[in-house]
């Protein structure tokens, strides 16, 4: 490992190369590497870093490195991002590089079959684990373990899919409309039905964030699970940036009948009737989902997940005439190109679209 670029001076007939190295037994130390060249002089400098890094890291396996760089990981991301890489690093990259192996003795060929075996995934689940390989080779090379990324031109091979977007259809939302009143659970529901918000949303607004008066909704926090494994609020949203959405008549209704606890600041108060080993005044994400679930269980329509109802919120915007840039701000998404799976639209649109396909002017 070296510090510095180091610097070269005239010797003799050749030149000489200066630069201070971390040796292997962690000292520091300046060393010199003469040749009749410059290159010369930094081949030699190369060598022999390579060879330190070979004494470093020869009893370092890629399972004592990989267990030191998902720990530091907790530290720069959300707790959500970090259990992701945790679960594709644990089930997939580790199991199929052998975590016992020396981590200078994996390369791109291994890289390469981890990716076969993955083969079955989808192209979305594919691409995050290599993402996830990707990221922990590149630490190990900008920290000096290993002198080449494994993961440096490996891509995913895409299988094509056709991505099929699941969303309610009206007859399914009129049944679902008509239980919105009848469960506590349904005021989070119509939240993320008639406004688009997401689960951690819909459980972190406060009464404060609606005005009733002007029809619009503030979103300007998210319950988040740290990495204490705690859920707390936090004043931000997934895209970082406060947005406000319109209150249809519908979720107007219901948020009008209900009545506010002066002790709870939220539109979706927790309420139990069975005590839970915390003391939270909003549902936790998970708490909100078991609910959803026994939502759904009694409603004779399928079942589509939380975040489907975001989808069914902005398959009908679309259907309605909205265009992209106005879905994109109600739906807060960071990238148009979130928003564009919305725009594919379903056969009865394209069946209507075409009928009114003409070649000629009619008089």
């Amino acid at each position: 490992m070296s510090s510095g670029t180091g610097s070269f001076r005239k010797k003799g007939r050749g030149y000489e190369y200066r630069i201070w190295m971390t040796m292997p037994d962690g000292s520091r130390r300046q060393k010199s590497f003469t040749g009749p060249t410059k290159i010369a002089c930094r081949e030699k400098y190369e060598q022999t870093l390579q060879n330190n890094n070979e004494i470093i890291t020869r009893g370092l396996s890629l399972g004592s490195f990989a267990a030191q760089w998902i720990e530091l990981k907790q530290d720069t991301v959300s707790y959500r991002t970090w259990k992701n890489y945790h679960n594709y690093l644990e089930n997939y990259v580790l199991p199929n590089l052998d975590p016992s192996r020396p981590i200078t003795a994996i390369k791109p060929m291994d890289i390469q079959k981890m990716m076969a075996s993955c083969s079955h995934l989808s192209d979305s689940t594919r691409s995050d684990i290599l993402l996830t390989a990707k990221q922990l080779f590149r630490c190990a090379l900008d920290n000096d373990y290993i002198q080449k990324d494994p993961c440096k031109n490996i891509r995913i091979r895409k299988t094509d899919e056709i991505r099929e977007l699941t969303v309610y259809t009206p007859e399914e939302i009129t049944i679902i409309e008509s239980h919105l009143r009848r469960e506590p659970i349904g005021v989070g529901i119509a939240l993320m039905l008639y406004a688009g918000l997401r689960t951690e949303e819909a459980c972190a607004l406060h009464w404060e964030d609606v005005d009733m008066e002007n029809d619009l909704l503030h979103i300007r926090r998210k319950i988040i699970i740290d990495h204490g494994n705690t859920c707390r609020e936090v004043r931000s949203t997934k895209s970082r940036a406060l947005r406000t959405v319109p209150i249809p008549k519908e979720l107007h209704d219901i948020l009008a009948d209900q009545e506010p606890n002066p002790n709870n600041p939220y539109v979706l108060p927790y309420q139990s009737n069975r005590p839970y080993p915390y003391e939270y005044l909003f549902y936790s994400p998970h708490v909100f989902f078991e609910r959803y679930e026994a939502f759904f269980k009694k409603l004779p329509i399928r079942y589509l997940s939380p975040h489907k109802l975001r989808h069914t919120y902005g398959t009908y915007l679309i259907r309605s005439g909205a265009d992209m840039f106005t879905t994109q701000k109600l739906l807060g998404h960071s990238s148009i190109t979130t928003t564009s799976i919305y725009a594919n639209t379903d056969l009865s649109d394209q069946i209507k679209a075409v009928s009114k396909l003409t070649f000629h002017d009619h008089k």
